[in-house]
């Protein structure tokens, strides 16, 4: 028979991976079950809704490099599944410059650094590139014919 306990709000007997963990508590879980503190924590956000938001605030303010760098691993992660130290390599091998127009990654501005080149039709990542030149291949639809066509019209009225 599994071990369980009874929780204090809804009164129902429960296994004890229903109740979060509490290290001061006897038995070390929580008195109320995880359903329970869920909604009561629901309860309670509704009711001081700029609660958490202060808590929130407060952190990113005291930990502003945490917060970046948090902030960076989880957009390339879910964006492109790249880790950071799979961006720093990129960095590596191309020198901080952009692959097509090569400006160095310091003479861009602050915010607007070296981008994430992908086929949109694979997800497959290319390189870095500076905003105009990831910009120029986003409107020409990564078509190469197009590209060539363009190429042909410079020419022409150079």
């Amino acid at each position: 028979m599994k071990q369980g306990k009874r929780c204090t709000k809804c009164k129902k007997f429960k296994v004890l991976s229903e109740f979060c963990k509490n290290v001061h508590a006897k038995d070390k879980h929580n008195f109320r079950c995880k359903t329970c503190c869920s909604e009561q924590q629901k309860v309670f956000n509704r009711k001081h809704p700029k609660y958490q938001q202060g808590q929130v605030q407060k952190w990113n303010k005291n930990n502003p490099e945490k917060r970046h760098k948090h902030q960076l691993r989880c957009h390339y992660k879910r964006m492109y599944n790249l880790s950071l130290e799979d961006l720093n390599e990129m960095f590596l091998n191309q020198n901080n410059k952009c692959a097509i127009c090569g400006i160095d990654q310091k003479d861009l501005k602050k915010r607007k650094g070296l981008a994430v080149d992908h086929n949109h039709k694979t997800g497959k990542i290319r390189a870095l590139l500076c905003g105009k030149c990831n910009r120029a291949l986003g409107g020409f639809n990564d078509d190469i014919i197009l590209l060539e066509k363009a190429i042909l019209y410079l020419k022409k009225y150079d």
